[in-house]
């Protein structure tokens, strides 16, 4: 699933690709627009290739403490033509 550099500040347009790559975590979580806490690195797009294609990843995450929740995380090549991964929001899990 990936979307284009242009839209990686689009919270609507991250989402959708969140849930069509995700539908059944998508339903069975509720995940919504509203829950989706999303803040990309400005400084990290800014590193990235023009007109390069990003990549979004979510990950289950069960910390030692607090609740369980998805990751979603950008990847992207670099001008310098290097992989590279950030951060950019996170989904509710069951009970988080």
């Amino acid at each position: 699933m990936a979307v284009k550099l242009s839209d990686a500040k689009n919270k609507t347009i991250v989402f959708q690709e969140i849930i069509k790559e995700y539908p059944n975590q998508a339903k069975n979580n509720k995940w919504t627009s509203d829950n989706f806490k999303f803040a990309p690195s400005e400084n990290w797009l800014k590193t990235l290739k023009p007109a390069s294609d990003i990549a979004i990843i979510a990950k289950f995450l069960k910390p030692k403490t607090g609740n369980d929740t998805f990751v979603v995380y950008m990847e992207g090549t670099t001008s310098a033509g290097v992989k590279s991964t950030s951060q950019c929001g996170t989904l509710p899990a069951p009970f988080g």
